[in-house]
């Protein structure tokens, strides 16, 4: 069966009421039961449960799952927040450097398509952090057009400058080139 509280702020009290330790072991064992009988579609409500119980791995799995499917059913405000709870767990993982780049840049994809130009720039630029030259190029690029959406052109301008330089060192970025000289026009 299934408990319900009919008040918010008695689950409220009754939460903060649980020792700290407790409330994390209950988050965990939550996770582990819901995984166990759940599709992906509860995978939004596992990384929650996870991220709470410190299982940082379990959290990023589950969260970015959970975001790339908001994202593919158009929904990008969930989609920015599970990358959001995403990124909050693996900043306690190590080795996720490329991951973490993608769904920086994800998360940079949704907040521009909410119109939260300023929100996709942030993330665009965390996503360059310790990013392949091709993948900061592209960054750059999307950074320009969301800096271009702002109406900060000469910043665009300069964006899309050091695009250019990244893109020509890198490898087979034609396509990237070309967008970058469309963007320029």
């Amino acid at each position: 069966g299934t408990f319900r509280f009919r008040h918010a702020l008695v689950r409220e009290t009754a939460y903060e009421g649980l020792p700290y330790s407790r409330r994390t072991l209950l988050h965990g064992h939550v996770g582990d039961v819901l995984g166990e009988g759940a599709g992906p579609e509860a995978d939004a409500v596992l990384s929650l449960h996870f991220l709470h119980a410190q299982r940082h791995a379990d959290a990023w799995r589950a969260a970015r799952r959970a975001g790339d499917r908001a994202r593919t059913r158009n929904a990008p405000a969930e989609a920015a927040e599970l990358y959001e709870r995403a990124l909050h767990a693996a900043r306690h993982l190590d080795g996720l450097d490329a991951e973490m780049t993608d769904v920086r840049e994800l998360l940079g994809d949704v907040r521009y398509r909410l119109a939260d130009f300023s929100g996709a720039v942030a993330a665009y630029r965390d996503g360059r952090r310790g990013a392949a030259d091709e993948d900061c190029a592209r960054l750059h690029h999307k950074t320009a057009v969301a800096l271009d959406r702002q109406g900060a052109f000469r910043r665009a301008l300069w964006e899309l400058s050091v695009a250019e330089r990244l893109a020509a060192a890198a490898r087979d970025t034609d396509r990237l080139r070309a967008q970058i000289r469309t963007a320029r026009a």
